[in-house]
């Protein structure tokens, strides 16, 4: 990777943590006016087994548990993992099937929607600072479990292959995704 590649990497990861910390300041204030904060709690991400992260369903609303999981997914690059699914996520939160799928569907989205949606972002970066990685290790760096799937999704999304949108990171005209 060249010097520059590195630096826009940089600040698209910096931009990523400045929305996620903005996002988290957001749901913490909304949080704090409607109802008291649980004790904190010591965090810890294992990479094939995560640490469950104790909600308090009878106080968390729909928002919350939105931000909690969300705020997971996106910091700890959960969503790299490609057996993440929904069933992982009630039993790291400790919810039930009805109040994860609340969760998500009051922010217009499902869990698998979302969790795709973070691997195309992150793919899409890869297609950009990458640009001699075969699209079939793009796919597999990205939490795709094949590449067919990952181009099939990448299309659906951007209306461009990962080929076609790669070549046209170098063109702008080419490129609209």
């Amino acid at each position: 990777m060249t010097e520059t590649q590195l630096i826009r990497l940089l600040i698209i990861e910096l931009t990523a943590i400045i929305i996620l910390g903005n996002l988290l300041a957001f749901f913490v204030y909304k949080y704090i006016h409607s109802r008291k904060l649980p004790p904190p709690s010591n965090l810890r991400y294992q990479q094939n087994i995560p640490e469950p992260v104790p909600v308090s369903i009878p106080e968390a609303n729909s928002e919350s548990v939105f931000a909690e999981i969300s705020k997971a997914i996106l910091s700890e690059k959960l969503f790299l993992n490609p057996n993440l699914c929904r069933q992982n996520l009630m039993d790291r939160f400790h919810l039930s099937k009805e109040e994860i799928g609340l969760a998500f569907s009051s922010y217009g989205t499902s869990i698998p929607a979302f969790i795709n949606s973070c691997r195309l972002e992150y793919a899409k970066e890869l297609l950009k600072m990458q640009p001699d990685m075969p699209v079939s290790k793009v796919a597999a760096a990205s939490g795709f479990t094949t590449r067919e799937s990952f181009c099939r999704s990448f299309k659906k999304q951007y209306s461009l292959t990962p080929t076609e949108f790669r070549s046209g990171v170098s063109n702008p005209a080419i490129n609209k995704a």
